[in-house]
């Protein structure tokens, strides 16, 4: 049996009650059940946290994240921001998706550092929703200060050069890419210790 007399339709249903009610556009990837490693869950929590940021921020007063990702592949294929033309004076949406380039490193391994995701903290969200809950535990939900990059100019922001002086969150990174190794062992213990 197949077709719409054998699927009755719960994983969309499951995915839209998690995330945003119908709000938002969402890509069809399930993530309860799913650990971090794996980018419909990973992804989307990141997807949020550059969101909330850009909207808590003053940049936008709502905007739609979309990022692709292709398996094998650390960077994310493309990172698309809409601010569905709710964007604060000056700010364009190439702005906001140079400004969300810049400020959150998308890459799965690092989502999962920045936004400690190896912690024992997903049953809390099996109920009431992954996102918009004030919980400590939910750190996708903290908001970051962006105004130090937010007042660089499109031009400045399309420079690839390193940002982590405006950006104390972010863990800086040798001229190829990785991560320095000391802050890999320093993030390393801060997660056994939260385990």
């Amino acid at each position: 049996m197949a077709g719409p007399i054998a699927d009755a339709g719960l994983t969309g249903r499951k995915i839209i009650v998690d995330t945003y009610g119908g709000w938002g556009g969402h890509g069809g990837g399930a993530f309860s059940g799913k650990d971090a490693t794996k980018v419909d869950r990973s992804g989307a929590y990141a997807a949020r946290w550059v969101a909330k940021n850009l909207v808590a921020n003053k940049l936008c007063e709502r905007c739609l994240v979309q990022i692709a990702y292709s398996i094998g592949i650390p960077d994310p294929l493309s990172v698309y921001v809409d601010a569905y033309g709710t964007n604060a004076k000056g700010v364009s949406d190439r702005k906001l998706n140079l400004i969300a380039l810049r400020s959150f490193d998308l890459r799965p391994g690092c989502i999962i550092r920045d936004l400690k995701l190896k912690r024992p903290i997903y049953r809390k969200t099996a109920g009431f929703g992954h996102f918009g809950r004030n919980d400590p535990d939910f750190t996708w939900e903290k908001v970051i200060d962006l105004s130090k990059i937010s007042a660089l100019s499109v031009k400045e922001l399309a420079e690839n050069k390193d940002f982590s002086d405006k950006l104390p969150h972010l863990i800086p990174h040798t001229k190829n890419g990785d991560v320095k190794s000391n802050e890999v062992v320093k993030e390393t213990e801060e997660v056994k210790k939260d385990d």
